[in-house]
């Protein structure tokens, strides 16, 4: 006790010693002039919002003013205002209190008795001075008495003599009973009053008696006042949903209800938590959440809202704590962040579509096997992450269904919104824990506003009431009524109660809207946004109704001020910060999606894709909300994606399209680049976009742009081609603009635009895709003559040309004016028209491969035609005047070559010329119009023509006319009409019909227009061609050549052949032999040729075809003079040498180009058998050392043409020119010569394989003697080398499995060698060679066979243990015991020499007649084709049998071959062939490649499987008796394989091998023919002259040459 004495000593001493010149409210300044400072100190505590500021700064203010008390003597302390300072205390108890309803005077008096114990001394020294200044503050006196010492001081001796008599009389006797069985008859009392105020229709005029009754019920049985208060909440609760307002009337009169100046019931308060309380223990443990709690909520949450209790006080008394809360928010933090985080983490979640089972088996993707520590480990972590998943999920689970949150919920489901504010500004999360909070306090905003929302247009729509609905319809009386439909009205405590049909749903509290503030202007809208939006965040997107409402209002304003840049600028604001944030949380809810897009596609473009790209950046990333409906989003889209194929494009589509439409920013980024990597997306993808909003498509369009821009090649590594990812979004692109009329392309047109002025390859791709497919354009190259005249005629069989070459322009009209339209409206037609043409010069100036440069001119010049096409064909006349830049500015400003203005401008100039004559009535404005035109050509200055050699009438009207001008063919006229003719038929509709009658009609207009066009062409041409060749000199010609027809002719396949028509039209015969004698003689088609590209190529091709053919025709039909003829044949002679010269080149352009030229001319020219034979030769000495593709492919085709043409119809040397008799001598000498050096050449080469051969056959011997020599490997060595190579393999078991079932399909038809053929194992070979010489049972025999077979099976895979091959491996056991093997038979006449030599040999060279037969395809070693015991009559003989062919492995794998050279070593395969299968002569490969394969299967050849062993003399008796063969040799040997090839590819490889001796040994192994001969084996085609009687040896016999023959059949070469 002494020690603890001193220590409190001590610390009083301290407390002495206290400093108190750091003094923060009561510095010397406030002390002294307290007058003044009291106001000063009044603001400072008024301006404290809460109570913990308070109550530092009253405990502050306390313990300095006791400070203050305790100085000694100093005058500070006597001059110390004691009194006015209590005064000042006074007055600030009596300031409002904060939120919490704490009144100021309770948290003062806490405050002031928690300060004086701060002070000891203060008890001691100085409590007088404390009694004085407590006694001056009376306001605290109620908390004093209740907690402080000091209370006793302010009481006499009687009073607390009193006070202990009255407290032991009120704690310690029972006065008022608490509990309802401590008085059971006045609580039961009491309930029967209460019950039977609810039950009384007058209730609400009888308050004051059943008030009266009450009091008088408690002061009779003593009943305790709050218990009563109890008694009444339970029972009101359960007519709470009727009769609430007569519970708070009761309330209201009695003395229950606060006073005024008290705000809250703050025992009422205590009571009503105690008991939520006591209901959320029994939910948690296990008791029903009845409808009694939510009710009874109900009823707290009106009391609250009407102020008889207090919300803080519930709110601090019910769970879960505040710790408990926080750390439930942290869990649902960390769950949102883990499902922001799915399908994130692993980058192959799309990869390629994979196989779900690989054929390579492996033990730890087998779930029968047992899993490694690794995997379970693994699977242990999972299960553990899931556990703690589980009970983060539960733990978020227990906080939704906590009391907190349900109070949360039902106040705020009752309009009460002024208490929850401060509790989500201190807990921002706990909004989104639960989908229903948000949705909540939307409900209450959306009030709010409806004033502001009933302005607008939809506000003043009135939804009609189910009232109003339809009526029921019934039969009274035999009479037909109606009658109104009954309704019924249900009240409910739930504000979104579902609809049901015949019933109204309406909230039990209307007067929840009460004490809403109403939202009358946008700018109070505005304020009000920022102050409680900012509460929910994205979560407003619960709310899709109230998010709507906000977006109409939105645009009313915007339309109210006329699209004012201000107010666009005010709403680009708000809905950057409340709206569009909320699109990832809607979910899949494409129609808000469209409310908020409504409202954004007021703003410019720019100002929506920053808001795109700040969603996908920033806003994605940094919200936690945001990020988890962002990702979730992308997550379904990527599932679709993968479910998406043309089996399911019509489900998944609309699932798509909602999801997109929805959220797009997250789908669209993943769908395109889906689309950039695969092909098959695009359709798909074009598919799903007709279901799309509007808001997806503007989405699109930014994200097409992202990616068009994004920082990546656009061209292949080899710097040609162009990138994948390019070629199949521009092919997506065209397939929106042509799929999709609502996708607005405007900013994609602008970017073409912008970006051709740099060359993007992009934008010339996209540009080219959507000419091609939106405007369905074709180009005119690879059409030929007659499609050509039909595209250039009247407009039926213009239609019709278009058809046969897919041009699909006329169906695409609408589609294709509505993309020009977006050109149009940017003003950027000519723009383009010259962008293309620059590009194409600076393509030409590249300095890449002249291939490149001819591929890229080519495909620039095709895209700006094309082009020009389509604006040709879409535009009007007057749209395409004011569209167009004008012609001399194209030239004179531009420098634009003649041709493609001309090109641009001739349909206009061509349609004024025939308005003029369609319609008189316009004559004098059409005869302007035709005036300025002659002005505007005449005036402009055509750059690189000389005029004073050239005609300018002439190079005008030369280019100013068309192929339709100068051309006329009446047929394809009619051939139009006869198949519209053909197409009219009496099932068609009438509609049909008369569609196509007035077809019929057009056709026969336009023929007439046509013809009538062509006269006048004609007639006008031959009026002015008399002045232009009058003076025609070469200077002349090579200028016209130069400026006109050249250029011409390589423009377009359409221009060649009107260069040619051209000339044939204006000039006669004299002048064009002067024109051909320059354009022919003067050799420069080499030249020409190698600097064209390769459709200018074909264009010249053209041009010269239909020279070519109009000179023949005039060769033919007119007696020419003999000099003309001549000079004819020097032209083709000449244009066949420049052709030869330029194939003889090895540079690319002059082959590729020469070969180009030719294929439009090679079915005319050349004309003369000589010069075909010559043009041929040159072919084909190129095509000996041509190692490029894309020249060997043509030059080979148009090779098989020449030679062709040359065997029907070419034209003679004397038939082109006459010849003398001593020119025909001189000819005939040639051609005699030729053919000796070609038969010498002939015989060189035959010499030369004759010598191979023999050294074939040589070495084949010396091997064979070699292979005798070896001594065999002992049992345990080929084991151990059978191990060594079966290390190496590992196959995968797929394969394995295959090749194991071909086996036993062999071994059930009995194929035994066939199944041998399988094994490339040298010693399993070897093996089963043995085997075979074994004279052992049949049982084992096949007990052998099988563990060959075994043995090699296990050694190519890596896990033999494995189900499916043991399985395999059981199978084949069981097969095997199905083998037959007689042991008088087996082993047939494999060492023996008289069966080789029984029969005569045949070698390529004396093959006799029997041997001429055709043999087996290459594939004939894979694939039976019959019986090979077939007679040469086609009879089967007698031991024939008929195989079935079997299924041999797909898979090809390559075999590699034995020897360096690639060929396989028939050394080592032949050492071991029996002399009766192997030992036939060696077929040559050219032999055996002139046999087709028609004629192969119309052969049925079989290779035999069985060797009948040598015969006895009792054998002969039936040939039936002969076993067939099992076992044919296997002296083959192969390398270590670490692939082993398949059946297929190793029976082809093997047939290479051994079909040389097919042939013979198919007869030498053939039965008897009994009636003929008396030897075993007669051999076919011995009547023809073979050997019978020659010595019996196994060398083959070497073939003979053309110096000698033996008796045999002479060779080939001894005709």
């Amino acid at each position: 006790m002494a020690e603890t004495v001193s220590i409190l000593d001590r610390l009083n001493t301290l407390a002495k010693k206290t400093p108190v010149n750091n003094r923060s409210i009561f510095t010397k300044d406030v002390v002294n002039h307290w007058d003044s400072s009291n106001r000063v100190l009044y603001s400072q505590f008024q301006a404290l919002e809460s109570d913990e500021e308070r109550e530092k700064w009253l405990k502050r203010f306390f313990i300095e003013l006791f400070q203050i008390l305790l100085q000694e003597n100093t005058p500070e302390r006597n001059n110390f205002p004691i009194v006015a300072i209590a005064t000042f205390i006074n007055d600030i108890s009596k300031l409002t209190p904060t939120a919490s309803k704490i009144p100021t005077k309770s948290l003062m008096g806490k405050m002031f008795i928690a300060a004086s114990l701060v002070v000891p001394s203060l008890t001691i020294d100085r409590s007088d001075d404390l009694l004085t200044l407590t006694k001056a503050i009376p306001n605290i006196h109620e908390e004093v008495f209740k907690f402080s010492w000091i209370s006793t001081k302010l009481t006499i001796k009687p009073q607390t003599t009193l006070l202990r008599h009255l407290m032991k009389k009120s704690k310690y006797e029972l006065k008022k009973f608490n509990l309802f069985f401590e008085n059971s008859v006045g609580y039961s009392q009491l309930s029967i009053l209460f019950f039977t105020a609810y039950s009384d229709q007058d209730r609400l005029q009888k308050l004051e008696f059943y008030l009266e009754q009450m009091y008088s019920i408690i002061g009779q049985y003593s009943l305790d006042s709050m218990r009563c208060l109890d008694l009444f909440l339970l029972i009101s609760n359960e007519y709470v949903t009727e009769h609430y307002h007569f519970m708070l009337k009761f309330l209201q009169l009695s003395d229950y209800w606060p006073l005024e100046g008290r705000l809250e019931n703050i025992i009422a308060s205590n009571l009503i938590a105690f008991f939520l309380v006591e209901g959320e223990k029994k939910y948690k443990k296990g008791a029903e959440n009845d409808q009694k709690s939510s009710t009874y909520l109900d009823m707290c949450c009106i009391l609250i809202k009407n102020g008889f209790i207090n919300f803080n006080t519930l709110w601090n008394n019910l769970g879960p704590t505040i710790e408990e809360l926080e750390t439930s928010l942290d869990d649902f933090e960390k769950h949102l962040e883990e499902e922001s985080m799915k399908g994130i983490e692993n980058p192959l979640a799309m990869a390629a579509a994979l196989s779900m089972k690989d054929d390579d088996y492996d033990p730890r993707h087998d779930p029968e096997q047992t899993k490694t520590e690794s995997e379970e480990q693994k699977k242990s972590e999972v299960q553990k992450e899931s556990k703690q998943n589980t009970k983060a999920e539960e733990n978020i689970l227990k906080v939704i269904n906590s009391g907190k949150i349900k109070l949360l919920k039902r106040v705020l489901v009752h309009g009460y919104l002024q208490p929850i504010i401060p509790i989500l500004q201190r807990y921002p999360r706990i909004i989104h824990i639960d989908d229903e909070l948000p949705r909540l306090v939307s409900r209450i905003l959306s009030q709010m506003i409806l004033p502001l929302y009933n302005k607008t247009k939809f506000g003043n729509l009135s939804s009609s009431p189910l009232s109003n609905s339809s009526r029921v319809t019934r039969i009274d009386n035999e009479l037909l009524s109606t009658k109104p439909r009954l309704i019924d009205e249900l009240r409910t405590h739930d504000p979104f109660q579902e609809f049901e049909f015949n019933t109204v749903f309406t909230f039990y509290y209307p007067e929840w809207k009460d004490g809403i503030s109403d939202v009358e202007t946008i700018e109070d809208l505005i304020k009000r946004s920022h102050e409680l939006f900012t509460l929910v965040g994205p979560s407003l997107a619960k709310d899709p109704q109230f998010i709507a409402k906000i977006c109409r209002i939105g645009i009313f304003d915007i339309n109210e001020d006329g699209s004012s840049t201000e107010v666009i600028a005010k709403w680009i604001d708000y809905a950057r910060k409340f709206l569009f944030p909320t699109i990832p949380v809607l979910g899949i809810n494409p129609i808000a999606a469209t409310e908020i897009y409504e409202l954004m596609k007021y703003f410019p473009f720019e100002r929506r894709y920053f808001m795109y790209n700040e969603m996908i950046t920033k806003l994605s990333q940094d919200s936690l909300i945001i990020k988890v409906g962002f990702n979730k989003a992308e997550r379904d889209a990527k599932n679709i994606l993968k479910a998406l194929s043309t089996d399911t494009v019509d489900k998944e589509a609309r699932n798509l399209s909602k999801l997109i439409s929805t959220n797009p920013l997250a789908t669209l980024v993943h769908t395109v680049k889906q689309i950039e990597n695969y092909d098959k997306v695009s359709e798909l993808v074009v598919i799903t976009t007709k279901f799309f909003n509007d808001f997806a498509y503007d989405v699109l369009q930014y994200v097409l742009l992202l990616r068009l821009t994004h920082p990546r090649n656009a061209v292949q590594e080899d710097g040609v081609n162009q990138a994948m990812w390019v070629q199949r979004l521009s092919v997506f692109i065209a397939g929106l603009a042509k799929r999709c009329p609502k996708m607005d392309l405007t900013n994609i047109v602008t970017y073409l635009v912008k970006t051709l002025h740099a060359g993007n390859v992009i934008a010339v791709s996209i540009l080219k895709e959507l000419i091609v497919t939106v405007g369905g354009v074709r180009d005119f190259n690879e059409v030929n003559k007659k499609q050509l005249i039909m595209l250039n005629s009247g407009n039926q069989v213009k239609r019709g040309g278009r058809k046969l070459i897919f041009d699909f322009r006329d169906d695409n009209v609408e589609l294709a004016s509505n993309l020009l339209s977006l050109f149009v409206a940017q003003d950027s037609i000519s723009e383009i028209i010259l962008l293309l043409y620059n590009l194409n010069l600076e393509v030409n100036t590249g300095t890449s491969h002249y291939k490149i440069l001819s591929s890229r001119c080519d495909e620039m010049n095709t895209l700006l035609w094309s082009f020009i096409e389509l604006i040709k064909f879409c535009l009007t006349n007057e749209d395409f005047e004011k569209n167009i830049l004008p012609f001399d500015v194209f030239i004179n400003e531009f420098h634009m070559s003649s041709a493609w203005v001309f090109h641009i401008w001739r349909d206009y100039f061509d349609s004024q010329y025939r308005k003029l004559e369609e319609s008189p009535e316009k004559e004098r404005d059409t005869k302007i119009n035709i005036q300025h035109m002659d002005k505007v050509l005449n005036g402009t200055q055509y750059t690189g023509v000389n005029f004073e050699q050239l005609s300018k009438d002439l190079f005008i009207t030369f280019w100013r006319l068309s192929l339709y001008d100068i051309h006329f063919d009446k047929g394809l006229y009619d051939e139009n009409k006869v198949s519209l003719e053909n197409e009219i038929s009496p099932t068609l509709s009438s509609r049909k019909r008369h569609t196509l009658k007035n077809q019929i009609k057009e056709t026969f207009v336009d023929r007439i227009s046509h013809q009538r066009t062509f006269n006048k062409t004609i007639q006008m041409l031959s009026d002015k061609s008399k002045i232009w060749y009058e003076n025609f000199d070469n200077s002349e010609i090579i200028a016209f050549l130069q400026a006109c027809i050249i250029p011409r002719a390589l423009f377009t396949p359409s221009d060649a052949l009107y260069a040619s028509y051209f000339l044939l039209q204006v000039f006669p015969l004299d002048q064009l032999m002067k024109i051909y004698e320059i354009l022919f003689g003067s050799r420069i088609l080499s030249n020409l040729l190698f600097s064209c590209t390769s459709f200018e190529a074909s264009n010249l091709g053209m041009f010269f075809a239909n020279i070519f053919e109009s000179m023949e025709q005039t060769r033919q039909t007119q007696d020419l003079p003999s000099e003309y003829r001549i000079k004819i044949y020097e032209w083709y002679s000449s244009l066949t040498e420049q052709l030869c010269e330029l194939l003889g080149e090895k540079n690319y352009m002059s082959i590729r180009n020469g070969i180009e030229f030719m294929k439009q001319t090679s079915a005319i020219f050349p004309i003369v058998d000589s010069h075909v034979t010559v043009v041929i030769g040159s072919l084909e000495k190129n095509l000996v050392d041509e190692e490029r593709e894309d020249i060997k492919l043509p030059s080979n085709a148009l090779l098989g043409h020449l030679k062709a043409r040359l065997r029907k119809n070419v034209v003679k040397d004397e038939d082109m020119i006459q010849l003398s008799e001593h020119e025909l001598k001189l000819k005939q000498l040639h051609d005699s010569e030729l053919q000796e050096i070609k038969d010498y050449e002939t015989l060189v080469a035959n010499e030369k394989k004759q010598v191979e051969l023999r050294k074939q056959i040589e070495q084949h011997k010396l091997n064979r003697k070699a292979a005798e020599e070896v001594q065999p490997q002992s049992d345990n060595e080929r084991n151990e080398n059978m191990d060594d190579e079966a290390k190496n393999f590992d196959w995968p078991l797929g394969k394995v499995l295959k090749y194991i079932d071909g086996v036993c399909y062999d071994l059930n038809n009995g194929l035994l060698s066939r199944a041998t053929e399988v094994i490339d194992d040298k010693v399993e070979q070897d093996k089963l060679q043995q085997l075979m010489k074994q004279d052992i049972s049949n049982a084992e025999f096949r007990v052998a066979v099988y563990d060959c077979f075994k043995r090699y099976f296990v050694s190519l895979v890596k896990w033999p243990n494995n189900p499916e091959f043991t399985e395999k491996l059981a199978n084949l056991k069981q097969t095997s015991q199905h083998i037959v093997r007689d042991m008088d038979t087996a082993s047939a006449d494999l060492y023996s020499d008289s069966t080789a030599a029984s029969s005569n040999r045949t070698s390529r060279y004396n093959v006799s007649d029997a041997s001429k037969e055709k043999e087996p395809p290459k594939s004939y070693r894979t694939k039976y084709a019959g019986d090979r015991d077939s007679k040469k009559d086609g009879s089967k003989s007698p031991r024939g049998y008929q195989r079935e062919p079997r299924t041999v492995p797909k898979e090809p794998v390559s075999f590699k071959s034995t020897q360096p050279g690639g060929t396989l070593d028939r050394t080592k395969t032949q050492q071991n062939r029996t002399s009766g299968q192997g030992q036939g002569r060696t077929f040559a490969p050219e032999k055996r490649d002139r046999t087709s394969r028609e004629s192969t299967r119309a052969t049925d050849y079989s290779r035999p499987r069985n060797i009948p062993e040598k015969p006895s003399r009792d054998s002969f008796k039936n040939p039936n008796d002969i076993a067939p063969r099992q076992m044919r040799s296997f002296g083959r040997e192969s390398k270590k394989h670490n692939t082993p090839p398949p059946f297929d590819d190793r029976g082809a490889k093997r047939y290479k091998q051994e079909e040389r001796g097919s042939r013979e040994s198919q007869y030498r192994n053939a039965p008897r023919d009994s009636l003929k001969d008396s030897s075993r084996y007669n051999r076919p085609g011995q009547d023809s002259g073979g050997n019978s009687n020659k010595k019996k040896d196994d060398t083959p016999r070497l073939p003979q040459g053309p110096k000698g023959a033996g008796s045999g059949p002479s060779s080939r070469y001894q005709r």
